[in-house]
């Protein structure tokens, strides 16, 4: 077995040999959240449904940061799709210390009023932003059990804390993050892994900008109720994901982090 690289190891600087996994890392806020934990000296596992954007990728972080990363294309809601990438990754680098769970996001059959919506248009909506972060916790945490060390952090919403009108199933996704990242941390937290959910308000990826530009009233009312006046940003969400996956966070288990500029507060 590797060395243990948490705090009491003095062989292992910051960020360095570890390996961060991030799910929906093809997407806005997993490329923001990729080259934050590459800059840091992370080794990178970037998991995703689209080849060609996962290697840009790899080949960005190889560019920007000098650093490693490999890509892997898997559908996590499909059996053996979350076990293959951390397979994948384990194979790879030997480890796995950090696993981000950025995948999912709104598909457009979901949205509306719960009572109209089809049982397979709710199925597939928590399927691609829980059963994901499931499946993917599953698979990493044995793994993490073996070299006693580990960090989780999921990306939530504040859906999943106050609600999104026409967002039923993937309001309840979001809800069961901060569920399943509580009993995490009472489960696995003697073992030095812990697990943490980032909760965003709006964030500026293309897809809010565009939906902005077509002059979406959902998005523009979120808008409107951020005492900010602003989006947030794709970086700010990478920085608090890399808080949670630091040393400094060691003590922090089964919170999560609402970012928003005060939205939830009005």
């Amino acid at each position: 077995m590797q060395s243990d690289p948490g705090p009491d190891n003095p062989t292992m600087g910051p960020g360095s040999q570890r390996v961060a996994l991030i799910t929906g890392a093809a997407g806005s806020l997993g490329r923001a959240i990729a080259h934050r934990f590459a800059s840091a000296g992370f080794r990178i596992a970037l998991v995703g449904r689209r080849q060609p954007v996962l290697d840009e990728l790899a080949a960005e972080i190889e560019a920007a940061e000098s650093g490693i990363a490999t890509t892997v294309v898997a559908d996590l809601a499909e059996p053996g799709g979350a076990a293959r990438a951390i397979a994948h990754a384990h194979h790879r680098f030997g480890r796995v210390d950090v696993l981000v769970n950025s995948a999912g996001g709104w598909t457009g059959s979901a949205l509306g009023p719960f009572a109209e919506k089809s049982e397979k248009d709710l199925r597939t909506e928590l399927e691609n932003n829980l059963i994901t972060t499931v499946l993917a916790c599953r698979a990493a945490i044995p793994h993490m059990l073996d070299q006693h060390y580990g960090r989780i952090v999921n990306i939530s919403s504040i859906a999943g804390i106050i609600g999104l009108e026409g967002h039923a199933a993937y309001s309840a996704a979001k809800a069961g993050h901060i569920g399943l990242a509580r009993q995490l941390a009472l489960e696995l937290g003697k073992n030095s892994i812990t697990a943490n959910c980032v909760a965003p308000g709006p964030v500026s990826t293309a897809q809010v900008r565009r939906m902005l530009e077509q002059g979406h009233p959902g998005i523009q009312a979120m808008l409107e109720a951020t005492p900010t006046g602003r989006l947030t940003s794709a970086e700010q969400i990478a920085d608090a994901v890399a808080f949670f996956a630091s040393e400094t966070s060691g003590q922090i288990n089964g919170q999560f982090l609402v970012i928003d500029g005060g939205m939830s507060s009005t």
